[in-house]
């Protein structure tokens, strides 16, 4: 009997332990989801990994893609090929979700995780122009990919790719991708901010530290002394975080930080 698909203890620790470090980093996307990946390539032991977020109206629609953030590709021109793949064919979503199973999965609300095997037999998968024209040039082959829907028509995906070098992605290696992904899918928007809320994106590094002495609870005087700047100019800066986070105070600002709870802008 074949258990390569069944999880270790260490992976779901190891799962847990990426959850929570995200939640750390809950007010900055780009700062949550890069963690993310990097900790599902170094969960899986595959060397690119990727996540997206996307709209898609019905599980046979074309995608929608709101963001893309990878990590692990050798050269930068590979994450261009590897994103130009996602591009090019609006039913590339299909190609890789194409199975009845996975399909019926997202019908109903399921999360579908699958291998490339999984949903493309090797004579498909070596003779498409996906593999030819994307996949070959940056030394890519199997991978295993994770869909859940988050919200309405809102999903995320997260996959991890076989570059040169690396073993084959297992059964091990889709429960492990799709335990993270299952922890995550559900705090996105809810408990990781999304490029539509108030977050740490879109603030200048002078606006953040100004913000991360305020939550130590510094006055506007001590926050001028420590940047070396003058108190209209932080007083200022004040005014723009709290119009930047939707608040009126010291005290709601503090609270937005202390609840985690993401605000749509």
């Amino acid at each position: 009997m074949d258990h390569s698909h069944r999880l270790r203890l260490c992976d779901v620790n190891a799962a847990h332990r990426t959850i929570n470090e995200c939640r750390e980093l809950w007010a900055d996307p780009s700062a949550w989801r890069q963690h993310l990946v990097e900790e599902a390539s170094r969960l899986t032991g595959m060397t690119v990994a990727h996540y997206a977020e996307l709209s898609l109206p019905s599980p046979s629609s074309t995608p929608h893609f709101h963001c893309h953030v990878a990590s692990g590709f050798p050269e930068e021109n590979d994450w261009k090929i590897y994103r130009a793949s996602l591009d090019a064919y609006p039913n590339l979503f299909d190609f890789f979700i194409g199975s009845r199973r996975l399909l019926r999965n997202l019908v109903v609300d399921k999360p579908a995780s699958a291998l490339r095997e999984d949903l493309c037999g090797n004579r498909r998968w070596y003779r498409s122009e996906v593999f030819n024209e994307f996949r070959r040039p940056i030394h890519g082959d199997g991978n295993a990919i994770s869909v859940v829907k988050h919200a309405p028509c809102s999903y995320t995906m997260l996959d991890v790719n076989q570059n040169s070098g690396d073993s084959s992605p297992t059964r091990r290696t889709r429960s492990q991708l799709a335990l993270l992904h299952q922890l995550l899918a559900p705090l996105v928007g809810t408990e990781l901010v999304t490029d539509q809320q108030r977050g740490l994106h879109g603030l200048s590094p002078r606006l953040r530290a100004t913000l991360r002495l305020l939550l130590a609870g510094d006055s506007e005087k001590q926050v001028a002394v420590a940047l070396g700047l003058s108190n209209p100019t932080v007083h200022e800066y004040v005014g723009k975080l709290y119009r930047h986070f939707g608040v009126q105070s010291r005290p709601e600002l503090m609270a937005y930080f202390i609840h985690r709870r993401p605000a749509f802008r």
